[in-house]
């Protein structure tokens, strides 16, 4: 299960494996044009997840921009990742958040979203962690 805790405090739960944000499109768009970039970016945040890599000592990950520019600084298919997102650098950030909220969606333990207060002017950077019933 995935929720996303809300400014006035409400945790709800998340409807759509694919976020239904404005950008959501670029995902969709990606998964036809990239499938194989799509999965194997979704494989390698998963691992990450799984690994519990980059988390830190209060259960968070950090924003998923921040761990995108990270991943992408050794990915091994860095260059088609940016074909794929047109060398733009809001477009990887866009793409590499929806790709993570459908892992986080997916994955088995029960997670928690939220917009970081620390987010970049006009963008929507979440953090991430596991709900604390998931921890029992």
């Amino acid at each position: 299960m995935f929720y996303v805790l809300g400014n006035n405090g409400d945790l709800n739960l998340v409807a759509d494996r694919v976020s239904n944000a404005d950008h959501s499109a670029i995902y969709r768009n990606a998964q036809r044009d990239h499938p194989d970039v799509v999965r194997d970016m979704y494989d390698t945040i998963a691992d990450i997840v799984t690994r519990r890599e980059f988390m830190q000592d209060d259960g968070k990950f950090p924003s998923s921009t921040w761990i995108g520019e990270r991943i992408l600084r050794s990915w091994a298919r860095q260059d088609e990742w940016n074909a794929a997102t047109a060398n733009s650098r809001n477009l990887s950030n866009s793409l590499f958040g929806q790709i993570m909220w459908t892992v986080m969606f997916n994955h088995d333990l029960h997670w928690i979203t939220t917009v970081t207060p620390n987010a970049n002017a006009g963008r929507d950077e979440r953090v991430y962690w596991v709900h604390p019933e998931s921890q029992e």
